[in-house]
């Protein structure tokens, strides 16, 4: 089966669940008309699966969650670069 790429916009909070294709494979996380996105290579009609992702200011504290790994995503300039943002997949 084919793959293809998809985008997937994402929120400027804190804490939010995406729902991806289990078998996505993310790119890359970068700045679209002022907003971060995320795109991810999959199968199209793979299954979906919940995706929890955490975003995190440049020099904020990043709390330590007991049994829970926190994967690097990407680093997103946003507000004609006054933020920085981290967003990390919650694992």
């Amino acid at each position: 089966m084919n793959k293809v790429i998809y985008k997937q916009v994402l929120a400027t909070s804190y804490v939010q669940e995406v729902f991806i294709p289990e078998d996505a494979i993310i790119h890359h996380i970068g700045n679209q008309h002022g907003k971060p996105c995320m795109w991810y290579e999959c199968t199209p009609d793979s299954p979906m699966t919940k995706m929890t992702i955490r975003m995190f200011f440049t020099g904020e504290k990043m709390p330590f969650i007991p049994g829970v790994y926190l994967e690097y995503l990407g680093t997103v300039l946003l507000n004609d670069d006054n933020f920085v943002v981290h967003f990390y997949n919650e694992a």
